[in-house]
């Protein structure tokens, strides 16, 4: 029997034997971290600025062409620098938003771990992100990814309520221990 890693040992049952589990490495959590600080901060900043640049040029005409009506420039020219000035803002408030959410680290599991009884999958903070009881497997779902594992529950046709196995090194011994499950069904 595998001893359980820290974050595992308050979420499994007595008797409860682990099959496989492994544990996210920081390299993979960094690797994973697309937010870029410096960029990200230096392209909100360029957006915004055009962003008000675009709304105060459009002011300055729209103020031009109330003196002298050129129905033309104002039918087309208009609802262009509008919607420029909202995607600079749109843009800019993305990037924000990016930076301010939440790491990786905080959002998905650290430990993954598949047991005789279910699949574990545990936030760094020792929260359980998700489990999976072994019934309720009913097979993998073709990701494209060699990163990623996707187990499917039972019932669910469109796969959007599945069992993630991220980030992780080994998702040969995943699948292995999981195909082991299956054949014993």
């Amino acid at each position: 029997m595998t001893e359980p890693h820290t974050l595992l040992a308050s979420h499994l049952a007595p008797g409860e034997t682990i099959l496989w589990q492994e544990t996210v490495t920081d390299a993979r959590f960094e690797a994973a971290d697309a937010r870029q600080p410096i960029k990200s901060t230096l392209l909100a900043l360029a957006a915004l600025i055009l962003g008000l640049w675009f709304t105060i040029w459009g002011v300055m005409k729209a103020g031009e062409l109330l003196e002298k009506p050129d129905y033309l420039s104002l039918s087309f020219g208009a609802p262009i620098v509008i919607v420029l000035a909202l995607a600079m803002f749109w843009y800019a408030f993305m990037n924000v938003r990016l930076m301010l959410g939440p790491a990786p680290r905080q959002k998905l599991p650290a430990v993954y771990a598949v047991t005789d009884t279910r699949l574990l999958a545990v936030l760094s903070n020792g929260t359980l992100a998700d489990e999976l009881a072994n019934g309720d497997i009913a097979g993998f779902a073709d990701t494209d990814s060699d990163t990623e594992l996707l187990i499917n529950r039972r019932g669910d046709e469109s796969g959007e309520d599945g069992f993630y196995i991220l980030l992780v090194n080994d998702l040969d011994g995943a699948r292995e221990a999981i195909e082991g499950i299956l054949r014993n069904q």
